[in-house]
């Protein structure tokens, strides 16, 4: 309490307030205002009374490194470089357009492109990208080609994983295999009408490929040529599609929506295994072949419509969403269908003579129509064969044929096995 006095007559407002301001401009104000407030001026009064905050103030003023903390608040602009470190990094602005030296041209091909340009626009009288000629270069965001350009060789933008999007002159003819492959953040691609061939893991990978036009004259659809575009939700093929090679739209996990035009005479094997997605399909009438794995894991696809002229079934195994079959009468050969855990019902023409593979995991099933149905083929269908073989257990009858057993040898009057139970 001597100190409080002491305090209030050392502490004119109006003298320390020049001093202070000269030293700690924006702090020392703060002071200024607790005095004019009874209220907030004993709390320096508090802090006089206790020395160790006493010292603080005075530690302020007698010590330069503290003191200039403000000035050096005021001074620096942290946050003002910020922004101006943002707008002057201008270092990259070299690369958002390709020069003429980054272009490797022998005789109007494209041989390869040395730059790291994030927008290459391909100079004009280019007529062809070469094989491997942007292969993995991580820089190029877009590709604009020229009118000149009628092919893009095999490999050419392979695995250039940033970029986005390609713009396709309408002259262009050819894109060979694996040109786009991997290319993991291509968004669209518009192909030209001048394209009559969609060549093998041309889009491969592209998982970030959400739509894609087809042109109207393609004909051929070549192996892997889709595999892998997880992005891809709905693609509509031309009539003049009359082949699609194995594995061509594989791994497309959000395919949902696909048509097969009239003319395709054969699912190649794995041309649509894991398609998750898909639920329905229409099959053209002009399909002979459906091959092994061709809708493996197709886990939406409910039902199947397959018409008469198919004479090889295989492909379904996995599809865990399918309740019923009905095989066309033209059917003379059956595959996989294991592992369809809710398979209730299959039909089977009587040009089937045996199936190759057993319907294994398929516990629903235990309806199977089919005029062929004795014994060693019964055994294809585990749960049907339990079914039977339990029956004739009770019944006290052979369980491979369901004949009675002589009294004596205990062996079956029919197939001449010995009672094993």
């Amino acid at each position: 309490e001597v100190q409080k006095p002491a305090a209030s007559i050392a502490k004119p407002a109006d003298e320390q307030k020049p001093a202070a301001s000269i030293a700690k401009p924006a702090e020392e104000q703060k002071p200024a205002a607790s005095i004019a407030k009874p209220a907030e001026e004993q709390k320096p009064v508090t802090s006089i009374a206790k020395p160790a905050e006493e010292q603080k103030p005075a530690a302020s003023i007698a010590k330069p490194a503290e003191a200039q903390k403000p000035a050096a608040s005021i001074a620096k602009p942290a946050e003002v470089q910020k922004p101006a470190t943002s707008v002057a990094k201008p270092v990259e602005a070299p690369k958002a357009a390709a020069s003429t030296a980054d272009f490797d041209i022998q005789n109007g091909v494209l041989v390869k492109y040395k730059g790291s340009a994030e927008v290459v626009n391909i100079p004009d009288g280019i007529t062809k990208i070469g094989e491997n000629a942007f292969e993995k270069n991580n820089s190029i965001k877009e590709v604009i080609t020229p009118e000149s350009l009628t092919e893009i060789e095999g490999y050419a933008f392979w695995q250039c994983k940033e970029l986005v999007s390609v713009k396709l002159t309408k002259n262009l003819r050819k894109i060979g295999a694996w040109a786009f492959r991997g290319c993991s953040k291509l968004d669209t691609m518009d192909l030209p009408e001048g394209i009559v061939l969609i060549d093998e893991a041309v889009f491969a990978e592209c998982t970030s490929l959400r739509a894609v036009t087809i042109p109207s004259y393609v004909s051929d659809i070549r192996p892997f040529a889709f595999a892998g575009c997880e992005s891809l939700t709905r693609i509509q093929l031309p009539m003049a599609v009359t082949m699609i090679g194995k594995y061509a739209f594989s791994g497309c996990i959000n395919l949902s929506d696909i048509n097969l035009p009239d003319g395709l005479r054969e699912i190649p094997e794995h041309t649509f295994a894991k398609c998750r997605s898909l639920s329905a399909i229409k099959i053209p009438s002009t399909v002979r072949t459906i091959g092994e794995f061709a809708f493996t894991e197709c886990v939406a696809l409910v039902s199947i419509d397959i018409p008469e002229g198919v004479t090889s079934v295989d492909g379904f195994s996995g599809c865990t969403g399918l309740l019923m079959v009905k095989l066309p009468r033209s059917t003379t050969f059956v595959g996989n269908f294991s592992g369809c855990t809710n398979l209730e019902y299959i039909s089977i023409p009587s040009g089937v003579k045996s199936v190759s593979e057993t319907f294994e995991n398929c516990p629903k099933l235990t309806q199977v129509e089919w005029s062929n149905l004795n014994d060693d083929n019964r055994q294809r269908f585990p749960v049907l064969f339990k079914q039977v073989t339990e029956k004739r257990r009770l019944e006290g009858k052979c369980l491979y044929c369901g004949g009675d057993f002589k009294i004596i040898t205990k062996t079956c009057k029919l197939c001449g096995k010995k009672k094993d139970y």
